[in-house]
């Protein structure tokens, strides 16, 4: 029955559509597919990054911007950020359920200022994927039409950051920063009683520079690079499989999975049109050719808008792009994002709060190929942060 359910396990993982987020080639033994299926599993961190789409780069004194552009953390006493989000339900082809879980924590954040020096320490869940389908009914040569036996499916990838973060600034205009951190991937494939599991650890930099042209326009430009990790998935419990027409057992062979992100090059403007109205704007360059088999790279675009009525609470609206980067897909994966946030400040703490939805964007309901998929595929995303100055 084992060997029955491993063939099965299999057979779904391989019906599981491509990723652009992660990918996985074979070493050795039969290869695995992609080990996140959709688009967009990337973990959105900053709420106020996000409520305005995400275009923050030359944003000064962000809660997260040990992520956005380290060149413009901003600290004016010991300041403590927390964050948390919550993905909305969305069903994936083939009926599969995606994502619907808690990001708790997505950044955690420390830092003080040091003369004209800041420093952060900061963990940052950079990657969060949940992936469900079934129940799956079990077949065998002799039940073809199933054993009445029933197994769900569930996949779950989770990228840990551990990082320190230095701002310098070098004259009034022009400051430069450098996140610098350690990853820490866990894998986990279920399918009824058996588990695939893998973790790997590797690093990860940001550095970021930001340019103040006058009072009212800010230039600034971060790269964000992720190192590749490896690692064979194991199977709990160990699988035995009968040698055909023998009576030897050995353990199946193993396969090896290569983990990359596309490291990104963003840049943007913060402009102060008017004294209550700050527009803001970035294009990401992701070159996806050096993570991704058969996929082409891509410009991402960001815009937003901060509204400061007074100095107890700002709003924050924006829209960003999602482009697929697999080939050969026409735009049956491509998502637009119209993202809002809310900022209310009390004393010596900040509440942020940021949504992004796709839903007022229809995608596309086949690929370039002509071939029909199963439905528009859209996603919502919550997040709520707390910033406290001591």
């Amino acid at each position: 029955m084992k060997t029955l359910l491993c063939s099965g396990c299999f057979a779904i993982i391989c019906i599981l559509p491509p990723s652009p987020s992660l990918s996985q080639s074979n070493r050795q033994g039969t290869s695995l597919s992609p080990l996140v299926s959709p688009q967009a599993s990337l973990t959105h961190i900053g709420a106020d990054a996000l409520g305005s789409g995400g275009a923050s780069v030359a944003e000064q004194g962000l809660a997260a911007a040990v992520w956005a552009n380290p060149a413009n953390m901003e600290f004016r006493s010991l300041t403590a950020y927390a964050e948390f989000g919550k993905y909305g339900n969305s069903t994936w082809a083939l009926d599969m359920e995606y994502n619907g879980h808690y990001v708790a924590p997505s950044v955690l954040c420390l830092g003080l200022p040091l003369g004209d020096i800041s420093v952060a320490v900061s963990y940052l869940r950079q990657y969060s994927n949940r992936l469900t389908s079934g129940p799956i009914q079990i077949t065998t040569p002799e039940f073809p039409d199933g054993t009445g036996e029933n197994y769900a499916f569930e996949r779950s990838v989770d990228l840990h950051s551990l990082s320190g973060s230095v701002r310098v600034p070098v004259n009034n205009q022009v400051s430069v920063g450098l996140t610098l951190g350690g990853n820490y991937l866990h894998y986990r494939d279920d399918f009824g009683s058996l588990s695939f599991l893998g973790s790997d650890r590797s690093l990860f930099s940001a550095f970021g520079l930001s340019v103040s042209v006058d009072n009212q326009l800010t230039v600034a430009g971060v790269v964000r690079y992720t190192w590749p990790m490896t690692f064979s998935p194991r199977l709990d419990p160990p699988l035995q499989v009968l040698v055909p027409g023998g009576q030897a057992a050995y353990t199946t062979e193993s396969y090896t999975a290569d983990v990359a992100f596309p490291p990104v090059c963003e840049l943007g403007l913060c402009w102060k049109a008017l004294p209550r109205l700050t527009v803001l704007a970035s294009t990401e360059f992701q070159n996806w050719t050096t993570s991704l088999p058969d996929a082409g790279n891509r410009w991402q675009v960001h815009a937003g808008a901060v509204i400061d009525p007074d100095e107890i609470v700002s709003f924050r609206a924006g829209f960003f792009t999602l482009l697929n980067p697999l080939q050969g897909e026409g735009d049956l994966h491509d998502q637009y994002f119209l993202t809002a946030g809310v900022q209310m400040r009390w004393e010596e703490i900040v509440f942020s709060l940021a949504m992004m939805d796709s839903h007022l964007f229809k995608t596309s309901d086949t690929t370039g190929d002509g071939l029909t998929h199963t439905g528009s595929f859209y996603q919502t995303y919550f997040s709520a942060g707390i910033l406290c100055n001591f």
